[in-house]
């Protein structure tokens, strides 16, 4: 029921004022507005009691659109009226209302294909209003969509119906609404801002202004004008908090929240971003709390505080998941794959990286597709896998050349659906101007790839020569530079690494040696000739050794070496093999004041064990070898002693027979 004061405005605009179909269009929104405002209840009357008291016509469909949405956001469902008398009208306001409907199960293809179907038919009987209500629809559709260049054929052709029309089917400022967020979409920022003035200039008394406050503050974010955005942004909420608004209220709350980040107050955006959450929670609005987790996770991450970021990009992934979209759920794998970036956590970046691009591939997303890969090139790069980053960087390129013809065909596509006049021609050559530019472009790219490659190359080389050097740089830092031994430490660490004799008839062998008057050689003859003794002992170690054997030098003239798995009847045959080796040759010829030469000899005093037990414990094994080697030097120079003799302590090894 009418309240007394709708229901006398309503029969002093239609009754005791003899008006225009124009003027009465624009009166009955007008008592719309001011009801809502006042009575929202009585709404759903009045648009009845209009529906059926028009003809078959577009307008009906248009006032049936209106009830649809009025149930629709009261969580009613609408599928419009049965009519036997008006069989023709009832089937299009069916497919009309059957696309609404599978709008709001995010069935946009298939939406969009109904109202072009209805469009065609509008045109072919030339029915003006019809005409513009679905211009309207698929401007506004195709937008959502993200098919800009698609939409922007159906926004020109709504603009150009706008300037031309008097008294449009439905509301002026609602067409208005459209075509600025088109414009703001394919990037004429200038032209959506000049329209969003004169969709305030023009929008009547009593109408909701809240939305469109809240779309301006939002654009100004994008131009970088915070403080004013804030202030329309603030309007907005006020507006929507004397309305009782909570959706609205919500809303507002979210796009201050991303103002604020964008502004860098981050503590602010956090702090918004939580109260639009609440109102989300408290009405289990599932994709409201996926986008709020989203904001949320970035603002944390831009704090520095990495967890508490994931943590609410993983949450708000979670509510993705259950409403069912894709597209959300790609977006927020893609921020969990960029904070893991800025962590340098390379592999967790990359599983989400490979997850985006899976989302992307099953929802047949480019775009998404685009992005993913170019987002595992990056992590790719920077994990040093740069033939994987090669192959993601081509890709890459390729998707987005495939991008630019798709965008160029659909641009063609529309211009196919619009008629010859002039503003069609203008707007056919400037997208032919346009499809130069982005053919242009694509060459460019394809001329930047074949840069990169040779980039690409350049940096591999590089890299290689450098690990190279790095390999190299290793190795002079695990061995004495003039022996080629190991260093002590290094030589330490590896005995940790020898397993115990494979068989009982094995033993491992530890041989500590020194080059008896190293001193006196040096003293003599100079150290040139001490350092000439001393690579003697290299080649001849060389030599030696197996494959598994290792030496290292302990310090001046000391040494200690490894033998692997030697046969324990052979173990006394190898020590003394060894011992010839190093002292069978001379290592230098002494020219004396006669000009006859004398052949130098080295000395070399051994101490050993072998055992069949563990010889990672240094310290042990060089506290019973240097006894031994004492002996040795008791007993003369040039001996070998075995350290598990009798007269040493060397329970601890298997004694050799």
């Amino acid at each position: 029921m009418l309240n007394i004061y709708t229901a006398i405005l309503f029969f002093s605009f239609f009754f005791f004022n003899p008006i225009s179909q124009a003027s009465e269009r624009a009166e009955w929104e007008a008592v719309v507005n001011k009801t809502l405002s006042r009575n929202p209840n009585s709404v759903l009357q009045l648009l009845k009691d209009r529906y059926t008291s028009l003809p078959p016509s577009s307008e009906k469909l248009y006032i049936a659109s209106r009830i649809h949405d009025y149930m629709t956001r009261h969580g009613l469902h609408y599928f419009g009226s049965d009519n036997a008398t008006q069989l023709a009208y009832s089937k299009e306001e069916k497919q009309f209302i059957e696309a609404l409907n599978k709008e709001e199960n995010k069935q946009f293809f298939e939406a969009s294909e109904i109202y072009q179907e209805l469009y065609s038919r509008m045109k072919q009987r030339q029915d003006s209003d019809g005409i513009f209500l679905f211009e309207y629809h698929l401007c506004r559709l195709l937008n959502l969509q993200g098919n800009y260049l698609h939409s922007q054929n159906f926004c020109d052709q709504l603009q150009h119906s706008l300037e031309h029309s008097s008294n449009p089917v439905l509301p002026r400022y609602r067409a208005f609404i459209v075509i600025a967020k088109n414009l703001e979409l394919i990037g004429d920022y200038k032209g959506a801002l000049d329209y969003y003035k004169r969709l305030l200039d023009e929008i009547p008394e009593g109408t909701d202004t809240a939305e469109i406050f809240n779309d301006i503050g939002l654009l100004l974010c994008t131009l970088g004008q915070y403080q004013q955005a804030l202030e329309y942004l603030y309007r907005a909420l006020t507006l929507h908090i004397e309305n009782h608004n909570d959706d609205g209220i919500a809303q507002t709350e979210h796009s201050l929240g991303e103002v604020y980040h964008h502004k860098g107050e981050l503590h602010q955006s956090i702090a918004h971003f939580n109260k639009a959450r609440l109102i989300h929670l408290k009405k289990n609005d599932l994709r409201g709390l996926a986008y709020v987790h989203l904001g949320l996770g970035k603002s944390h991450n831009e704090l520095g505080a990495f967890h508490e970021g994931i943590n609410e990009l993983l949450k708000g992934l979670d509510y993705a998941i259950q409403y069912k979209d894709i597209g959300l759920k790609s977006d927020i794998v893609l921020a969990l794959s960029n904070s893991y970036v800025q962590k340098k956590y390379y592999r967790q970046a990359e599983y989400y990286g490979l997850k985006a691009k899976t989302l992307a591939e099953e929802s047949q997303n480019a775009r998404t597709l685009t992005q993913a890969l170019r987002q595992l090139a990056k992590i790719a790069d920077k994990s040093g896998k740069y033939e994987l980053a090669l192959s993601y960087y081509r890709e890459y390129v390729e998707n987005e050349i495939t991008i630019r013809d798709q965008e160029h065909f659909k641009a063609l596509e529309a211009l196919d659906q619009s008629t010859s006049s002039l503003q069609q021609k203008n707007l056919r050559s400037e997208l032919l101007t346009q499809n130069e530019q982005l053919n242009n472009h694509v060459e460019l790219m394809k001329q930047e790839r074949r840069y990169l490659l040779l980039l690409i190359v350049l940096l591999l080389l590089s890299i290689a020569y450098l690990v190279h050097k790095s390999v190299h740089l290793k190795s002079n830092q695990k061995m004495d530079g003039l022996t080629d031994a190991l260093h002590r430490t290094v030589f330490i660490n590896h005995l940790k690494t020898v397993e115990k004799p494979q068989t009982l008839e094995t033993r491992n062998v530890v041989i500590l040696f020194d080059i008896d008057n190293l001193k006196l050689i040096n003293d003599r003859y100079g150290y040139g000739v001490g350092n000439k003794a001393l690579r003697t002992i290299s080649n001849m170690m060389k030599k030696c050794l197996k494959k598994d054997d290792f030496w290292g030098r302990l310090g001046g003239d000391e040494f200690i070496t490894v033998l692997t798995n030697v046969d324990q009847y052979e173990v006394q045959q190898r020590v003394e093999s060894l011992h010839k080796a190093l002292t069978s040759r001379p290592y230098w010829y002494h020219i004396n004041e006669a000009g006859s030469k004398k052949p130098l000899y080295l000395s070399t005093s051994f101490a050993f064990m072998a055992t069949a037990g563990q010889i990672s414990d240094f310290n042990q094994l060089y506290s019973v070898l240097d006894q031994a080697l004492f002996k040795t030097k008791q007993k003369g120079q040039n001996c070998i002693f075995d350290a598990c003799s009798d007269s040493i302590d060397c329970s601890f090894a298997l004694k050799t027979q």
